[in-house]
């Protein structure tokens, strides 16, 4: 229940940016792989997730400072 070390707090913050980059990325991965379907729905929906997903990612970088 004390205070965590910067380490410790660098350490999370470093996996917590890893999960959230990795989810995003698949996502993105299969949004895209969606929207080559024939079918219009599926199609249009793949492509607004994957665009959806890259803004996310985007949105995460700049939030990190690594842009």
């Amino acid at each position: 229940m004390g205070m965590r070390t910067g380490a410790e707090m660098y350490a999370n913050d470093a996996m917590v940016d890893k999960v959230v980059s990795t989810t995003l990325a698949v996502t993105g991965i299969i949004e895209t792989v969606l929207s080559f379907t024939p079918f219009a729905p599926v199609s249009a929906a793949g492509a607004t997730m994957a665009v959806t997903s890259a803004l996310g990612m985007a949105a995460q970088k700049s939030f990190r400072g690594k842009l």
